[in-house]
């Protein structure tokens, strides 16, 4: 890691508090509510109510912003609607476990092939579009599967049947031990919308407000590529009352202009890169850690797929250098996580080493740790070794592409320097790297097109581990591209979807991370933790799991300073 690039980038970040300062001395705060509009009631005192009308919540934009999750949306870009919208399985903000929400009980039918879920009643749509019930749950089962759809092949519903109002049976086209998983808050994918604003309203667009909702905040107002706005419910909601009457996402990109905004006051949460987390803490500021240290790095291959899944003897698409496993085993042994962890996490990051297990998570291996440091660990001239074994050396130098499309791990803030330093750690060993800037939104159509023979891009995610599994290493959940193609594991990864006995699951389980860990689908980086940095002069507290697809969730938890 070249430290002068992030010594100057510490200056800039210290030069634009100073002008932020001097500019911001004459401007209000979002702390001060907005002036009555000429002619309205002025309201009357509330020595109760909090200092903080609006708390600001500062990230980098996303790829995307639309007005319609289910079809404009894939569940990494869905976070910014979170606070207007609620799910059948909630998320516990302590602990990351599923719990009730919209949907209070659910059980799988003696079929296997069908869950029977129970429904909330009396819970209010925004603006006074109905109460939600069982057609809101139709009405979102039979939208997902319509083309154009983000989320076409997660859900195995071929129909819903209506028991009355508030139950349902979600018939399933298979035994699907993951559908309450893929239905909850942690993917994020399963919004629940008011049917009757659809049917009167149609799809909204950008220039319309999304669809309501049954959550806290409800939507106010946004500007593209500047901000998002909700409101407070104006009733007492049926689970929990934001303590904040407004909440913003606020779209910066430079953690440098996000970090002087939080000195400032302008906005009073947003997250850092660990250098400037590291001004912002010496400045008084405070870091809150999500409850559940889920949100992993780790390099994702584009490359290495069958011309035919189905008639695997065709061989692969492409003849890339990455199909060989001593290739991808090198790549990964030319990577020196312990210096890394200390340059960009200040040692606060853990060593992943197996992308998607965990010691407390099913099929966990303690052998995998054993065998890490010959596998996987920083070794340069054992790497060097492997690439000669595959015929690259000197006179035939390995080429690779690396993809650095920005804001493509928002969550992880010194991913853009992870990716510049493993570029310089795979050079060091004699491979060929080109950095390849791609548009974001570029990048998933053309992934998924099969449209990458030869590269690499960093991954981020708080997804859960099936759901994770599903989309970055088999082939069977979603559409094709999402990682190295492999048969055993794509077999795996289904079994365990179609096993609903928690004992066969176990040993599926651990056939799977044997067979990640020794095909090297990709390679382990870190496990984080989702960090949030606040302003303690506005923000007391704020809980939140961290699990969740890109990671920002329960936004009604942040509490202000009294």
């Amino acid at each position: 890691m070249d430290r002068r690039f992030m010594d100057m980038r510490g200056v800039l970040a210290t030069v634009a508090v100073a002008v932020m300062t001097v500019a911001g001395t004459g401007c209000a705060t979002a702390s001060a509510p907005p002036p009555a509009a000429p002619g309205a009631a002025q309201p009357a005192a509330a020595p109760a109510a909090p200092k903080l009308n609006r708390v600001v919540f500062a990230l980098q934009p996303p790829a995307v912003e639309g007005n319609y999750p289910i079809t404009e949306l894939t569940p990494n870009h869905s976070f910014q609607y979170r606070p207007m919208y609620e799910f059948l399985v909630g998320v516990d903000e302590n602990n990351g476990k599923l719990i009730p929400q919209l949907a209070t009980e659910w059980k799988v039918e003696p079929s296997g092939t069908g869950y029977r879920i129970k429904l909330r009643e009396g819970v209010p749509f925004h603006n006074n579009w109905g109460t939600f019930s069982a057609k809101d749950v139709v009405s979102f089962f039979t939208e997902v599967k319509k083309p154009g759809s983000q989320a076409p092949n997660q859900f195995q519903v071929s129909s819903v049947d209506v028991v009355n109002d508030y139950e349902v049976v979600a018939n399933l086209t298979q035994r699907d031990s993951d559908f309450i998983n893929v239905a909850s808050e942690v993917p994020a994918i399963a919004v629940m919308m008011s049917k009757a604003q659809f049917d009167k309203e149609g799809q909204p667009t950008l220039s319309t407000a999304p669809l309501a909702g049954t959550g806290p905040y409800q939507f106010d107002s946004r500007d593209r590529g500047v901000y998002m706005r909700f409101k407070k419910a104006p009733y007492k909601h049926w689970r929990v009352d934001a303590t904040i009457p407004e909440f913003e996402y606020r779209w910066m990109k430079e953690a440098s202009t996000r970090l002087a905004a939080l000195l400032t006051g302008e906005v009073h949460l947003t997250t850092l890169p660990q250098d400037l987390r590291r001004q912002a803490l010496q400045s008084g500021m405070k870091a809150i850690n999500g409850s559940v240290p889920s949100l992993r790095m780790f390099g994702r291959l584009f490359c290495c797929y069958y011309k035919d899944p189905a008639d695997p003897a065709k061989g692969p698409l492409f003849d890339t250098p990455l199909n060989d496993v001593r290739v991808r085993r090198a790549l990964s042994k030319a990577i020196n996580r312990t210096e890394l962890n200390k340059s960009l996490f200040g040692g606060e990051a853990e060593v992943m080493v197996n992308s998607h297990f965990r010691p407390q998570w099913p099929g966990w291996n303690p052998d995998w740790e054993r065998r890490f440091p010959d596998e996987y660990g920083y070794d340069p001239e054992k790497a060097k070794a492997l690439l000669a074994e595959a015929g690259y050396g000197p006179a035939k130098p390995l080429r690779t592409n690396v993809i650095v499309a920005a804001n493509w791990v928002a969550d992880v803030p010194e991913t853009d320097d992870m990716t510049e330093a493993i570029a310089g750690y795979w050079r060091a060993i004699g491979i060929d790297v080109q950095m390849v800037q791609q548009d974001l939104a570029a990048v998933t159509p053309r992934q998924r097109a099969l449209g990458y023979d030869n590269h690499i891009i960093l991954q981020g995610t708080g997804s859960y581990q099936l759901f994770a599994l599903g989309i970055f290493n088999a082939m069977s959940f979603t559409v094709r591209g999402g990682a190295v193609e492999d048969l055993e594991v794509d077999r795996l990864w289904k079994s365990i979807k179609e096993t609903l006995d928690p004992a066969q699951q176990e040993a599926l389980w651990r056939q799977l991370g044997n067979a990640t860990f020794e095909k090297h689908q990709d390679f382990p980086l870190f496990w984080l933790p989702a960090v949030a940095v606040v302003n303690p002069k506005f923000v007391s507290d704020y809980k939140f799991p961290g699990l969740v697809t890109s990671t920002w969730s329960h936004a009604y938890n942040i509490k202000p300073a009294n």
